[in-house]
């Protein structure tokens, strides 16, 4: 909490090196810059408690247009 993005990204890749090398990790992050948020493989996205999203980072976008909720350009 309160970490500035240099020490965020730093901490992030840190945690991918870990999870590349047979282990699993686990984090919570809040607003993620998009490149920081483009290090992830996998995203559990909750909303009141409840999961609204599992998969791949990388098509949590597609899979929100398809539900016609569409991320406006150029934001995160």
């Amino acid at each position: 909490s309160g970490l500035d993005s240099f020490t965020a990204e730093y901490i992030v890749r840190s945690l991918v090196s870990l999870s590349r090398s047979d282990r699993t990790v686990i984090t919570t992050i809040h607003s993620p810059r998009t490149d920081i948020f483009n290090l992830f493989d996998r995203v559990l996205l909750l909303s009141q408690g409840e999961a609204v999203y599992f998969g791949p980072a990388k098509e949590m976008v597609t899979y929100f247009a398809r539900l016609n909720f569409h991320c406006p350009k150029y934001t995160n």
